[in-house]
């Protein structure tokens, strides 16, 4: 994966601008990002990460760990053409525990979340929703039934 570049920053900021569920976001915050080497610019895809350093709470019952990574942003340039796929497997090769929010009504990011074994795991107060993918639990053994929903996040107390 290719880290983006400050040179980009219009590029990027022009497709996310383009985009529907991404035009909100704010340009300070992509070149804030850039800068932090959050930002990966390959293929055509932009995908936007965050390695939590603390303990974060994250929706109304689950938190995030040290160490725990999260996907805020990801945008292909061209949908459909794969590259999204080869980018994401790619990040998720080597992380365990993986966060992510997605608004209610944005199906298509839903489905593309689900081949990856997110699980809907909370919501937040603007709405959307928590997803968690544990790879700790994807390599458990087959017989050794389901995972327990509790099991995916942290409760608060």
């Amino acid at each position: 994966m290719i880290l983006a570049e400050h040179s980009q920053y219009k590029h990027i900021m022009k497709l996310m601008r383009n985009s529907g569920w991404l035009a909100h976001i704010r340009s300070d915050y992509i070149k804030r990002m850039i800068r932090e080497k959050n930002v990966v610019y390959d293929s055509g895809v932009i995908l936007i990460t965050r390695h939590y350093r603390r303990k974060q709470s994250l929706g109304y019952k689950t938190f995030s760990l040290i160490g725990d990574w999260r996907i805020c942003q990801i945008l292909s340039e061209n949908p459909g053409d794969g590259n999204a796929h080869k980018i994401i497997t790619e990040f998720l090769a080597d992380k365990r525990r993986v966060w992510l929010y997605v608004h209610p009504e944005n199906k298509r990011a839903k489905k593309f979340y689900k081949q990856y074994n997110f699980t809907k795991v909370d919501t937040v107060k603007w709405g959307g929703y928590v997803y968690f993918r544990n790879a700790n639990k994807l390599e458990a053994k087959e017989d050794a039934g389901a995972p327990r929903l509790s099991n995916f996040f942290v409760h608060k107390m």
